[in-house]
């Protein structure tokens, strides 16, 4: 059974390269996405709002947290553990296309960055 966890502002809700196999649905408040860079900087991904989720590649694959999630306004999140995925992959397959789509979508996103990036550097085969 899911659960809600309540964080204030500027409060860490996961950090990146920790492991945890769990994934966040926001109930309420903005989050913050972050990446550390290669001098230790820290690099503005994405603000995420009511009813999106984060953590979901380490819910599903098992590995590090790729970001770190702050909470930028008082936030509250609905968590999905390790079982509810099991749940979902056999009770209710479909319920997984959502988080499907904002995995595509979020690696759309990665590729069209990666693009920018080499291209602005001259970096090119």
């Amino acid at each position: 059974m899911s659960k809600t966890l309540f964080f204030k502002e500027g409060e860490v809700v996961l950090k990146e390269g920790e492991l945890s196999f769990e994934a966040y649905i926001i109930e309420s408040g903005v989050a913050r996405v972050t990446k550390r860079g290669l001098k230790g900087e820290s690099i503005f991904l994405a603000d995420l709002e009511e009813d999106e989720i984060f953590g979901e590649m380490g819910w599903l694959d098992r590995s590090p947290r790729s970001a770190t999630v702050t909470a930028k306004t008082r936030l509250a999140i609905r968590v999905l553990n390790e079982e509810d995925a099991a749940k979902f992959i056999t009770h209710n397959p479909e319920a997984l296309l959502p988080i499907l789509r904002v995995l595509g979508s979020r690696l759309r996103e990665t590729l069209r960055l990666i693009e920018k990036f080499t291209h602005k550097e001259g970096v090119t085969k």
